[in-house]
């Protein structure tokens, strides 16, 4: 019997199939999904050309909770002395773009380390971004895990 059959006429259908989807694609040795972003000088880029050529960690954070967002910064700098190895690269969503520049330049962030998406499904829909604390490790553009956490001591 097929996922569907189970459904029957379930209005969550699509929801369901483009989450498994999304799961699917950012499975280890998986090239990186081709989600595009905006840095803090206004211009385009992917998701693979921030993480060729080296390892990279990307977390996720959202101007709209200043804790969440103080406490996963605190975090990444504590990271950065742990993990030299990795870059740490920051991927804002749901914030006004002023606003985020302006949390960034508050924090003293690198400015090459910090990009926005104004496509928030498209980012859902492809790096599943939930929970917050999500953080996804890639190795020259691959995935090498994609349900990782920040807090997680074995980072």
């Amino acid at each position: 019997m097929s996922f569907r059959e189970y459904l029957g006429n379930n209005i969550h259908i699509k929801e369901i199939e483009r989450l498994y989807q999304g799961i699917s694609n950012i499975q280890p040795n998986s090239p990186v999904p081709d989600v595009k972003l905006v840095s803090m000088n206004d211009s385009t880029v992917s998701l693979p050309s921030l993480s060729k050529d080296k390892k990279v960690i990307f977390y996720f954070w959202s101007g709209t909770d200043k804790n969440h967002y103080e406490n996963i910064f605190d975090r990444v700098k504590e990271l950065k002395g742990i993990k030299p190895e990795y870059e740490f690269i920051g991927i804002n969503f749901r914030t006004e773009t002023n606003n985020w520049k302006a949390i960034v330049n508050k924090f003293e962030f690198d400015a090459n380390s910090q990009f926005k998406t104004d496509d928030f499904q498209q980012l859902q829909e492809n790096l599943i971004i939930y929970p917050m604390n999500k953080c996804i490790i890639t190795n020259d553009a691959m995935i090498v895990d994609a349900f990782s956490n920040i807090y997680w001591n074995n980072l």
